[in-house]
């Protein structure tokens, strides 16, 4: 039931609860972090599928990534360790039989071990010695040969797909300066263009690898190509968000609909990126987790569902949860809340007045922080505009001021050289451990789903001694806040209202000391509360 029609029956009587019910994303993210966990094998690395519980070397790589954007560095790191000491002796990682050196398997670690080179520097020279062996695998016209045991099947998938090899060797080329992973990605490009056209521009491939293929045209700059392809996968999609596997079937590939996804959000395609990646949500299983492929249904306005074809085969692992739909559930749910705050930007509000109680809460604890006179290295986690840091710089110039944000063009709003702002978010703020004197988060941690690893992130990279300081709204204040027929109906599908016990709990968990919890007075009423603890 939407918010709308709650507050609408439920007027006087409205329970938090019944709202928590309602925040699918945060429901489903949980669900699958749990399946992550439940299927991570000795810490090393993931499953291949629910069933066949083998590390899936591949998989494995690209989940890193993806653990370190939700806050799950710790697992990521295992992930790498892992990979690093199973590396082949020629820089290779295998396919998923485990017993022949893969080019597509080993692109796809390169892309783990890229993300975590600055936090794991071992990885360093294994993802040096992977992208050599990559590259040796390159002929004279640009082709990745196909090493001995791949196999490929006409009608769902080709070597095309190791187009997806490219944007990782790329990145390690233009961060570590090798001209000669930026020339044989440019070289592989252009064969693969000239040579499979037909099949670039048409779905001819089942959808998880044919969007392999899209996603990486977008992400090595071929933007024009990959909307093409996408219009014609336009013309496919359902009302109800459905995409088919095949361009001549009805039944779903769960994984393929999250990469649309994802491609959609990174082309700018809001509306169809969520109407296929909710249809995909509505798929999970109890579990958390998704199989390959499901039957296409209507949906019914009394809850039923028809099949769209009864007489179908569902042909990829079809009672089988496999572990890449998670890692791509996940993708598609941070590229949405990207999207979102992209396209939301120009209602952020810029300023804050110094009499704000939220800002003086802040502001009190920077004082209290500057009591010895030393200056300070302070970082708001969510900084939209910068106005907090705008306002504090003009007061206390002498501190030194950082802001994150997860969206580029919201930080463009900052416009104060002094404050140095960069790309991250809560979960994973890019920041050196104990970096900071005070961290604060201003009504951001709201949108980080994943509370706890939130505050953890906040935690590793405060000083010892330094302050963390939140301040969001109150789960318990909802029954009387004045303004909530002004949400929007999905305003908490990706946003969570706190809840103090849970929070206690949390700081506690963290070691966090000299704990202050406080009602903020506002004209909306007590709508915010503080908490404020000192790392130990």
């Amino acid at each position: 039931m939407r918010i709308k029609q709650i507050i609408k029956n439920q007027a006087k009587d409205i329970n938090i609860k019944n709202i928590v019910s309602n925040r699918n994303y945060i429901m489903a993210a949980q669900k699958a972090r749990k399946w992550i966990d439940r299927n991570t094998i000795q810490n090393k690395g993931i499953v291949i599928t629910s069933k066949e519980r083998i590390i899936y070397q591949e998989v494995t790589g690209y989940y890193i990534p993806t653990l370190l954007q939700w806050g799950m560095r710790d697992k990521a790191i295992s992930y790498a360790k892992y990979l690093c000491e199973i590396q082949e002796k020629n820089g290779a990682w295998l396919n998923g039989e485990q017993k022949n050196p893969s080019v597509f398997n080993t692109g796809q670690v390169l892309r783990g071990l890229f993300a975590i080179a600055d936090i794991y520097p071992e990885a360093y020279e294994h993802l040096i010695k992977g992208c050599d062996w990559l590259i040796s695998n390159m002929d004279e016209k640009g082709r990745l040969t196909p090493t001995e045991g791949t196999t490929w099947v006409e009608g769902v998938n080709s070597e095309l797909i190791h187009l997806y090899c490219l944007p990782p060797l790329l990145y390690v080329g233009e961060k570590y300066k090798r001209e000669d992973y930026i020339n044989a990605v440019h070289k592989i490009k252009k064969y693969y263009m000239d040579n499979y056209k037909g099949n670039i521009d048409n779905f001819n491939y089942l959808s998880h690898f044919y969007a392999y293929i899209i996603e990486a045209l977008v992400d090595l700059g071929e933007k024009q190509i990959a909307q093409n392809a996408m219009n014609k996968i336009k013309k496919l999609q359902k009302m109800d968000g459905a995409v088919p596997a095949f361009k001549d079937c009805n039944w779903v590939c769960s994984t393929g609909l999250f990469q649309f996804a994802i491609i959609w959000f990174k082309l700018g395609d809001w509306k169809r990126g969520n109407k296929a990646f909710d249809y995909a949500v509505s798929l999970q299983n109890k579990s958390g987790g998704w199989f390959g492929g499901y039957n296409a249904y209507i949906r019914m306005p009394n809850g039923k569902k028809i099949k769209y074809a009864g007489d179908e085969t569902v042909s990829y692992f079809p009672d089988q949860e496999i572990s890449w739909a998670v890692k791509y559930f996940f993708d598609a749910l941070y590229y949405r809340e990207l999207v979102e705050f992209e396209h939301k930007a120009h209602t952020f509000m810029d300023y804050i007045d110094s009499s704000d109680s939220k800002y003086k809460i802040v502001f009190d604890e920077m004082l209290k922080q500057q009591e010895n006179g030393k200056k300070l290295k302070i970082l708001d986690v969510g900084c939209g505009k910068g106005r907090y840091l705008k306002k504090m710089y003009y007061s206390n110039p002498e501190n030194i001021y950082n802001g994150i944000d997860l969206s580029p063009k919201v930080l463009r709003y900052v416009k104060n050289p002094k404050i140095s702002v960069s790309t991250g978010n809560i979960l994973n703020t890019g920041k050196n451990s104990e970096e900071y004197d005070l961290v604060f988060a201003a009504e951001s941690l709201e949108h980080s789903i994943f509370i706890d690893l939130a505050i953890q992130e906040m935690v590793r990279i405060t000083k010892k001694n330094g302050k963390i300081v939140i301040i969001d709204k109150d789960e318990e204040a909802f029954d009387d806040f004045k303004y909530k027929d002004w949400i929007i109906p999905d305003e908490l599908s990706t946003k969570q209202w706190l809840n103090t016990e849970e929070m206690k709990n949390i700081f506690v968990k963290n070691k966090l000391g000299d704990i202050e919890i406080m009602d903020i007075q506002t004209l909306e009423g007590k709508l915010y509360k503080a908490y404020i603890g000192r790392k130990i």
